[in-house]
């Protein structure tokens, strides 16, 4: 084994699991847009998109034609999709304890979340999770984890433990967290992130172009088959749902988190979350077919009976 790698003995932290996932989860996701954007690149919804930046550039000065800005466009893409691969793998090697790795997946985070600021809403909370991904994998725990040490040993022995010392039997085996646990503590988390960006970007939109989302949907290609009463009433409902999102998506993490503590309370929250959000997905079907999906999913998992030991 070489010395940047982190020793297979000790189990990995449950927090260095979750930053590296998530941000090679973000990494990839990023990948796919870019990938889209660049095989419609330079067709002509691309350029009405780009065509109010183009006018403020011309405005302050800046003398570039369509073809110049979608060339330097194209370049800056082709650089973020080389970034966000080379993300995506130094999550996966840290992940798998390479040091190295851990370093650079931490400062290529940062710096992604950096770049979403502009982004509006959804790019601030992109950014806080990120940069909160790439400080948990300095933490007591995943640092300790990297340099190869094992856990700390418990200050006092607990009772069950003292009376097996003191009758000279073995003491009891240290629960191992459950396989099952963890997929549906990841599951929950990601799905409520997801979940509550999309609500928080569709609320904000709502609240502050509700009128030109409406424009845009009638005079789409799907103009013709909705009527705009339709529209409307589509709105109405998306609104109410994601007023009802937020706070599932929220409750989701917090039981997810708790879960992993292996708080009782963390399985009943994560049970109610799925239950939740299986409901939600139904009644939007058929965009809400994922969400469901991954809600029976986590329902299953903690069915198990090594996921009811977890928290008796």
């Amino acid at each position: 084994m070489s010395a940047d790698q982190a020793s297979p003995k000790s189990p990995r932290p449950s927090i260095v699991t979750l930053s590296c996932v998530f941000i090679a989860v973000t990494a990839f996701l990023t990948l796919t847009e870019l990938v889209t954007a660049l095989m419609d690149w330079g067709t002509v919804d691309m350029q009405k998109a780009i065509a109010p930046a183009l006018r403020q550039l011309q405005a302050n000065g800046v003398d570039v034609a369509m073809t110049g800005l979608l060339r330097i466009l194209h370049g800056v893409a082709l650089a973020m999709v080389l970034f966000v691969v080379s993300m995506m793998v130094f999550a996966i090697y840290a992940l798998r304890g390479d040091r190295v790795s851990r370093v650079f997946a931490s400062v290529f985070a940062a710096i992604a979340g950096m770049m979403s600021l502009p982004a509006g809403t959804f790019g601030v909370l992109q950014a806080a999770m990120l940069l909160l991904a790439a400080g948990a994998l300095w933490s007591t725990d995943a640092r300790r984890w990297y340099a190869g040490e094992a856990p700390p040993s418990a200050p006092a022995l607990s009772p069950a433990t003292a009376s097996a010392a003191s009758t000279g039997l073995p003491p009891p085996p240290v629960p191992v967290r459950p396989a099952s646990v963890l997929t549906a503590s990841l599951v929950t988390i990601l799905g409520s992130l997801a979940a509550g960006a999309f609500a928080t970007i569709y609320l904000v939109v709502y609240t502050f172009a509700r009128r030109a989302y409406m424009e845009a949907i009638n005079s789409g290609p799907f103009g013709d088959m909705v009527k705009p009463d339709d529209v409307q009433l589509m709105m109405q409902v998306m609104l109410w749902a994601s007023v009802m999102i937020l706070p599932i998506a929220l409750a989701g993490v917090l039981g997810a988190a708790a879960l992993l503590a292996r708080r009782r309370i963390g399985r009943t929250a994560t049970l109610a979350w799925a239950w939740a959000t299986a409901i939600i997905g139904l009644m939007l079907l058929p965009i809400g077919l994922l969400a469901t999906a991954g809600a029976g999913w986590v329902i299953a998992l903690l069915r198990r009976d090594d996921a009811r030991a977890w928290t008796p």
